[in-house]
């Protein structure tokens, strides 16, 4: 049986962008997050789907000592006690320190195929950033940019992504 999966951003997708071109902080608190309208409906659908779900993040604020690992999971309570069922990757790396792990690079996604049995193939990438939809071409997933958060603008990468969508919401309701 094919495993399908969605590989999801946070910040931007699921809850606010609180560091929106840089001119914000990054969520550090469980009181930071806060749900972008229609993505708590997004998730209830997306399981009714039977979709594995993932969320795939970038956090470098583990990395620079501002939060830790316990510290980043209580952030994702919110989500965590509705869906207990999501899987969260997180690589705690900056940028320069070129890990294997960080977005668009995609470890996470191999690590879903072999752990979970995912088909990357049949998969797909939901994210706001230029980072997140590189990730997904990299593994071959389809990959949905997302008009909230950065919405594309953060011109990391020229990538184009498959479809383009509202928000999480429509993007789980074009996946029916």
């Amino acid at each position: 049986m094919i495993k399908r999966a969605v590989f999801l951003d946070r910040d931007g997708v699921i809850c606010k962008e609180k560091n929106l071109f840089y001119g914000g902080k990054p969520i550090l608190r469980p009181e930071d997050f806060e749900w972008i309208y229609g993505s708590k409906t997004a998730l209830r659908e997306l399981k009714e789907l039977n979709f594995k779900t993932f969320v795939v993040t970038n956090q470098s604020s583990i990395s620079k000592g501002i939060l830790n690992f316990k510290q980043f999971m209580r952030i994702n309570q919110p989500i965590i006690e509705e869906h207990p069922e999501i899987h969260f990757y997180c690589c705690p790396h900056r940028r320069e320190e070129n890990c294997s792990c960080r977005k668009p690079k995609i470890k996470f996604l191999l690590q879903a195929k072999k752990e979970h049995g995912v088909s990357l193939e049949d998969s797909y990438v939901i994210g706001d950033k230029t980072q997140d939809i590189l990730m997904g071409k990299n593994a071959g997933c389809k990959t949905i940019l997302v008009r909230t958060g950065y919405g594309g603008r953060d011109e990391l990468y020229k990538v184009k992504y498959d479809f383009e969508v509202r928000d999480f919401l429509e993007a789980v309701r074009f996946l029916r």
